[in-house]
This record gives structure tokens, sequence and C-alpha cells, in this order.
């Protein structure tokens, strides 16, 4: 097989994020591959082929002078493009400046909103390929534009399994990062991560804490979002504060996972939830709601346990089999463990590869 022709990856952000934490990841284990990656705001410089604008403007359009050096200089033949904002620079460099290029748009989420489905209606044509990360996006993608079927590719996320396992969550004391974050030792601790949006039902799950009759189980948050003010004030006011512990952002979130005995996504939807299967690497049960991309990578009572979503006595319910099954609990955990080892990065990479040399070969 030839050598991986050279890509270039752009990026809106290097912050917070699951299209992030796959970048992340390829800047990492892409050191040979020539592939390069382009961050249109400032982040930290970990990586020789990692570049960013020295901006922290919205729409620095200066990007697309860089971006057109670094094209030209690295003899770059794919442009793959993550989020919304990399999508507009990515098209604007095909049109522009390079026709001939091949336009690759990630899709991490799902697209909805006016001007995005018109976007992607306007702009498909161009885009020789879209990745959707599970089949509930591919799915989305159909229904909500006008895409074919054909132009979309599925390549699911990974998981850093030399990061995210059992070894390196037994390295921590434990009773120090609970004691940490102000959480007894013997408490049963159910753990949320992500972003602070209606959309994640951290408002269900806050309902569902007020209603659970044990009071040794307590809620750990990780994250920050939109809704971040209005979940505290939720706390406050529905007298939560002793069950509910709020720690924001979390640099290592090994740290988060040692502390907790389940992971919980109680989402309205999800892509293919990068944040569920770490849980499971690690060895820690996961909780999430019945819908489209969880439903995907969680067999109910095997790999994890599936609720009705929006429904808080649902939760109530699941947290308290979890907490009282210690038999279900471990093998919801070893049957866990094994589906993550399936998304490794390795494979993914595998993949990612294969795509490259089929766009390359037909184009």
């Amino acid at each position: 097989m030839n050598k991986t022709p050279r890509v270039l990856h752009i990026i809106d952000h290097m912050g917070l994020g699951g299209a992030q934490r796959v970048l992340e990841g390829l800047i990492s284990h892409s050191k040979n591959e020539g592939w390069f990656f382009y961050s249109l705001k400032k982040c930290p410089q970990t990586h020789n082929n990692l570049f960013y604008r020295n901006s922290y403007w919205k729409y620095d359009f200066f990007s697309l002078f860089e971006l057109k050096n670094l094209i030209q200089n690295n003899d770059i033949r794919i442009l793959h493009c993550h989020l919304k904002k990399a999508f507009i620079f990515g098209y604007l460099l095909k049109i522009l400046c390079f026709p001939d290029i091949i336009l690759i748009f990630h899709e991490h989420g799902k697209i909805e909103g006016y001007l995005n489905i018109w976007f992607h209606n306007f702009v498909w044509k161009r885009v020789d390929l879209f990745i959707a990360v599970s089949e509930a996006t591919r799915g989305r993608m159909m229904k909500n534009t006008n895409i074919p079927e054909n132009r979309i590719k599925i390549l699911f996320n990974y998981v850093n399994l030399d990061r995210f396992n059992p070894i390196n969550i037994k390295k921590f004391d434990r009773v120090s990062e609970k004691k940490r974050f102000e959480i007894e030792n013997a408490d049963f601790v159910v753990g949320f991560t992500g972003r602070i949006v209606k959309g994640k039902g951290w408002r269900e799950l806050l309902l569902a804490f007020q209603s659970l009759k044990s009071k040794n189980i307590q809620l750990l948050i990780a994250g920050t979002g939109p809704e971040k003010h209005h979940l505290l004030d939720s706390v406050r006011k529905m007298n939560l504060k002793p069950q509910v512990k709020y720690i924001g952002y979390v640099d290592d979130i090994l740290q988060f996972y040692c502390c907790i005995d389940a992971f919980i996504m109680p989402s309205h939807w999800e892509g293919l939830p990068m944040a569920a299967l770490e849980a499971q690497a690690c060895g820690i049960p996961v909780l999430a709601s019945n819908v489209e991309g969880l439903n995907e990578i969680i067999k109910d009572m095997e790999t994890g346990i599936l609720f009705e979503k929006g429904s808080f006595q649902d939760i109530v319910e699941n947290i308290e089999l979890i907490f009282n099954d210690e038999k279900l609990k471990d093998r919801i955990i070893a049957k866990g463990i094994q589906n993550a080892e399936k998304f490794s990065i390795i494979e993914y990479l595998k993949n990612l590869r294969n795509l490259y040399y089929e766009l390359c070969k037909n184009c």
C-alpha cells in the first residue's frame, strides 16, 4: 500500500469537545503520517505539525492566508475539516484557491438549524466525502439535507485504550481524590461529564437525585456550558448541595473517572459519545438514555444500562439497581471493557487511512 497522502486537518478550536478529543489522539498517533493540524483559534502547540491562528476572534479570515501557505508549502492533498467554522474555511479554500484538493467534512454531531442545513445543501456537491461518527449521525444527515447516501461514510469514534483503562485508574489515590471533591470514601458516586446544555439531560438528572432514597449516593458533575449557572441555581433551589458536587472543567479527566462508581449519560441525542466509551474502558458501568448514538454502543443489561429518555423516575430506578446489585455491576463492567476494546485508535487509524486511499484513487 502506498504512503498515506498528505492531509491537513482543520478544526474550530482545541478546547473541550468530542471532536477535539479525536484530533488530540490523531496528533499523538500520527507522527510519521505526513498529517498536519490547524486550529482556527490559539491553542498549546503539542506537536511539530500542529499550527494555529494566534487569535481569539470568532472568524479571523487571515487564517485563509496561513492555510493557503500551509497547503502550498506541504503539498497537501486532502483537507479534512472538523466543526462548522472549519467547514466554511475548507469550502472557501477549495473554491477560491485549490479546486482539485479533496475536501472532507467530518460530522461529529447532528446537522440542525436553518442556516446549518442551508449551508450543507449549498456546498455538498463540492465536498468529496462526509464522515459521520455513527449510524445516528448519518441518518440525521440524510434526513435533514440533500446529501446523497453514497457521499457519506461512517467512521466510529475511538477510545485511547493506552490512557483509559482500569490499570491507570488504580494509579490514583481514590480516597484523596474523593476528599478533594468533598466526597466521603464510603459514598457511591455517580458521575456526569459533558457540556451543560438542556440536551444533555442535566435537569432530569437533578430531579432523579431529589427522589433517591439513599443519601449515600452522590452526583459528581464535570464540565461547563451555557446553562452552567442554571444548573447551579437549580442545585441550590432543590436543596441538593449535600448530594451534588459540581467541579467544572477538569484538566485530567482520569481524576474524575477514578472517583466514580457509575457513569451516567441522560442525553436526549448523541452522535457517538467518547465519554461513554472512556468510562467503559476504565471499568466503570455506564447508564444512558435509550437514544440514537448511545444505543449503538450500549446493549441493555450487558454492556451498560439503558433508561427512557427524559424520565427521572427511570433514572432513579436504574441508579438504585446498579447501587444494590453487585453481580450485575461486575457483569456490566466486564462486558463494557470488552466493548470498548472494539473501538481502539489502531482500528480507527486503519479505517481512516483506507478512506484517504480510496478518495485519492477515485479523484
